[in-house]
């Protein structure tokens, strides 16, 4: 099967086609709030970029920008943090051969005091309710014994008000506090193609083995014992 991007073929539809337009009446312009700024998309082997961009302009109609780089990729930025999402569901949905990461900014946080035994449900509930949107809870342990710590890891979605956590003092009834993680000075592997800058959990590309260099997951290899005839994945 031929890779979408090498053809001029488009494998989207309009999903509002059909729709009725509605004439709205002019309403008072309104101040909106600046849209959260959203992680770049980066694509590989497009060969054709027009079907990229009918793609791009169905789904998000002119809110994102594009680079065109060496070697085949494209840059997508799209313009807000929906408009990411709605292109990361599309590529996806394409079979695209892509990967994105996370800001570092204003998703990631430190709940401290708050008791390891807690259910991880509750925690999202009362998070939530304080208007924001919980990805992901769990509990930090200690790196040596590996003792559950009254630490949470707690991973929002890109919104405007994120900061606003860091005012919060009281949690479940419980007196804690909410912190920037430590940075990571270890640049980051992907461990489904092997390349940097990103994990496996933004990535869409095809599978490439640590151990042979093949086109699948390194869980996958065949090769179970130790060799000396191995293979660098980036060097092929």
């Amino acid at each position: 099967m031929n890779y979408w991007l090498t053809t001029t073929a488009v494998p989207t539809s309009n999903r509002f086609k059909g729709l009725e337009v509605i004439e709205q009446a002019d309403k008072p312009e309104i101040q909106t709030p600046k849209p959260t700024r959203a992680a770049p998309l980066f694509i590989d082997g497009v060969k054709n970029i027009q079907p990229l961009m009918k793609l791009l302009e169905d789904v998000s109609k002119g809110e994102y920008k594009i680079k065109i780089l060496r070697g085949d990729r494209v840059k997508i930025q799209p313009i807000s943090a929906e408009s990411y999402f709605t292109i990361y569901k599309e590529l996806k949905a394409n079979d695209t051969e892509f990967y994105s990461y996370q800001l570092k900014q204003d998703r990631s946080f430190v709940l401290k005091h708050l008791h390891p035994s807690t259910d991880k449900e509750d925690i999202k509930i009362a998070i939530e309710e304080l208007h924001h949107k919980v990805v992901n809870v769990w509990n930090i342990q200690n790196s040596r014994t590996k003792q559950a710590l009254p630490m949470w890891n707690i991973e929002l979605e890109p919104r405007e008000n994120n900061k606003d956590i860091y005012n919060v003092k009281y949690l479940l009834h419980c007196r804690i506090s909410f912190e920037a993680p430590r940075p990571r000075r270890v640049i980051p592997q992907c461990t489904n193609c092997q390349d940097y800058n990103h994990t496996q959990k933004f990535c869409n590309r095809k599978p490439r083995c640590v151990k042979c260099a093949g086109s699948h997951h390194t869980s996958a290899c065949l090769r179970k014992d130790r060799s000396k005839e191995v293979k660098c994945v980036l060097c092929e």
